[in-house]
C-alpha cells in the first residue's frame, strides 16, 4: 500500500480505537489514522485478521495493539476500552466501524437475524461510544 497523506490531519500523540479494524474499511481507517500519527488499537472479533491489522499499523512506526472485541457484547467493549486506557493512558478517537452482514434476502430474514444486526450496528455503536465517551470526559 502506498503512503497516504492528509496534511491537515496531524494526530501525533493521539490514541485511536477502531472497531472492526481487521479488514476492509476498518483496516483502511486504522492505517489512515496511523499515517496521520495516531497510535491505533485494533478492536476486532476475528482472531486472524485483528493481529495482522495491528502488525500493519506497527509497520508504520506507530504503537498498536489487538484486542479481541465483539461489539454486540457490552462487556467486551468495556474490556477493550479499559485495556487501551490501561496500556496507553487515554482514548482520543473512536471509530465505530464494526458491523455484520446477514446474507439473506430481506424476505427470508428471521427476527433473530434482525436482532443481530441491531445489536451490532445500534447497540454496539451506542455502548462503544458511551464507554469511550466516559473515558474522554474524564480526560477532559
Amino acid at each position: 500500500m502506498g503512503e497516504i497523506k492528509f496534511p491537515s490531519m496531524e494526530l501525533t500523540g493521539k490514541v485511536a480505537v477502531v472497531t472492526g479494524a481487521g479488514q476492509g474499511l476498518g483496516l483502511w481507517m486504522a492505517l489512515g489514522l496511523a499515517h496521520a500519527g495516531a497510535d491505533v488499537a485494533v478492536a476486532e472479533l476475528n482472531p486472524e485478521t485483528g493481529p495482522r491489522a495491528a502488525e500493519e499499523v506497527k509497520k508504520l512506526g506507530r504503537r498498536s495493539l489487538y484486542q479481541h472485541c465483539g461489539v454486540r457484547d457490552v462487556d467486551s467493549t468495556r474490556v477493550m476500552i479499559d485495556r487501551v486506557v490501561g496500556e496507553w493512558g487515554r482514548v482520543d478517537i473512536l471509530v465505530n466501524n464494526a458491523g455484520i452482514n446477514i446474507r439473506k434476502k430481506v424476505e427470508e430474514a428471521e427476527p433473530k437475524d434482525f436482532d443481530e444486526v441491531v445489536a451490532a450496528y445500534f447497540r454496539g455503536t451506542y455502548f462503544c461510544a458511551q464507554t469511550a465517551g466516559k473515558t474522554m470526559i474524564r480526560q477532559k
